[in-house]
């Protein structure tokens, strides 16, 4: 009896091993059977970060290194700012290395392709663009973007990126769907993952109804971090403007003499999308409104210039016949205005942007998305106006939040803007599509800062 009491513990030890190995080989067998169907169910093959307390302490680990550091470098450069090494920002290289991935596999997984029909001129198109790359990277797809289909410049001839756009993968079952804003009422916010294969046109509100959808807003806070500011951070980690492009911008600036000036970059947009002339004070206030912006940097006229760029010789010309005794500098690209409608007027188009980008203040104009194109790629913090017009017949002020400076002069406080299509779209499907409930007409951003 005393021998089997010493001899029990050792039983009972070999016992509850065995019970271990056991529960061990299942737990082996269910993780081989995840491993072969990751690819099935869209689990990533990455190692997917647990955001800590403090998550710049894992910043230096390889998958959230930019999967472009030549991209991100320009971009800080031009725009005198550091990188940054935020949670959103590293949320979105894990991200984009995933996709950059998945464009090169050559083997057709079951996974979704997205394809972005671009349309109108650059900038809206390379909204579009953004766009497409969102729903990829949220619905763990491929994406397909041909774009020079109806225009007059190659991509690669403009942007440099690691990014393949064309995927050689075909998808045709599931039926396609084909989502339009604002022509097709019914297909704004159809299952996503339903679909084998998404064609996004007619719009680039697409990347903030991911956000508004509260079935797929979870999918898009996890895989693209919070949507103010977005873009920039897609755009700066993927594209940098071709070698000749950034030659011209680096030439210009050095024949300017912007080196040591304070410049304040203007873009007027008088063409088409006024309903009407611009009215004499209209002109006033873009004058106005640099005039503010130089004396809050507490610049003096000699220390300041201005770089004009605009979308008809006639605007050009309007300039100098309004400003002829102006003591401050102004400056166009070239002597003589370019249409975009070539690849040199395309080019030249680009360069002015980059210009932009680059000057130290933007006085804009509203509802263009080349000037919010120039916006959201500025610096953080930086000084940006839109110019409220006099003229009721024009554009108003697209974002949501902003502050005046002076009656013509508003600074919006948000990267994304909230147009009036944007909401009536969402008027139109909130209870059908299940979106979120707006504030007084506008997009609440504030929901969208949300901890991880």
């Amino acid at each position: 009896m005393q021998e089997n009491a010493r001899n029990r513990p050792l039983y009972r030890r070999s016992r509850r091993t065995g019970v271990l190995c056991v529960y061990s080989a299942s737990l082996l067998g269910i993780v081989h059977v995840l491993l072969l169907q990751r690819n099935k169910w869209g689990l990533s093959r990455r190692l997917h970060f647990s955001w800590s307390k403090d998550a710049t302490r894992s910043k230096d680990h390889p998958i959230f290194a930019s999967p472009c550091p030549e991209c991100i470098q320009f971009w800080s450069k031009l725009t005198k700012s550091e990188e940054s090494s935020s949670r959103d920002e590293m949320i979105i290289r894990s991200s984009l290395r995933d996709l950059i991935e998945r464009q090169r596999e050559s083997n057709e997984n079951q996974t979704v392709l997205v394809e972005g029909q671009l349309g109108n001129q650059l900038c809206n198109r390379l909204r579009l663009l953004v766009a497409t790359i969102c729903y990829g990277i949220v619905l763990r797809g491929r994406i397909h973007v041909s774009f020079r289909q109806g225009y007059f410049a190659e991509f690669s001839s403009l942007f440099k990126s690691p990014l393949q756009l064309q995927s050689s993968a075909r998808f045709s079952s599931p039926a396609s769907l084909i989502m339009r804003i604002p022509q097709d009422k019914g297909q704004v916010c159809p299952d996503l993952f339903a679909y084998s294969k998404i064609v996004l046109a007619g719009s680039f509100y697409w990347t903030i109804l991911l956000f508004l959808n509260k079935k797929i807003a979870p999918h898009a806070i996890h895989r693209l971090g919070n949507l103010n500011g977005v873009f920039r951070r897609i755009f700066s980690n993927l594209f940098i403007p071709s070698e000749d492009i950034i030659r011209e911008v680096k030439s210009f600036r050095q024949r300017a003499g912007f080196q040591g000036k304070y410049v304040i970059g203007i873009h007027l947009r008088s063409g088409r999308d006024f309903r009407s002339a611009m009215v004499d004070t209209d002109w006033d206030h873009f004058a106005g409104c640099a005039n503010l912006l130089e004396k809050s940097a507490g610049k003096l006229e000699d220390e300041t210039v201005w770089f004009i760029a605009t979308d008809t010789q006639s605007t050009r010309d309007e300039v100098m016949r309004r400003f002829p005794n102006s003591s401050k500098k102004i400056f166009f690209f070239n002597d003589r205005f370019q249409r975009a409608n070539s690849l040199s007027g395309v080019k030249q188009a680009l360069v002015d942007l980059i210009i932009l980008v680059s000057a130290d203040a933007r006085v804009l104009t509203p509802a263009s998305s080349y000037s919010e194109f120039a916006y959201i790629m500025s610096k953080e913090n930086s000084d940006n106006v839109f110019v409220h017009s006099t003229n009721s017949n024009a554009p108003s002020m697209t974002y949501g939040k902003y502050h005046k400076l002076s009656p013509w002069c508003w600074t919006p406080t948000v990267k994304e803007p909230s147009v009036h299509e944007l909401r009536q779209i969402i008027h139109l499907h909130r209870h059908s599509c299940n979106f979120s409930d707006l504030k007084q007409s506008e997009i609440d951003w504030d929901q969208y800062n949300v901890t991880l």
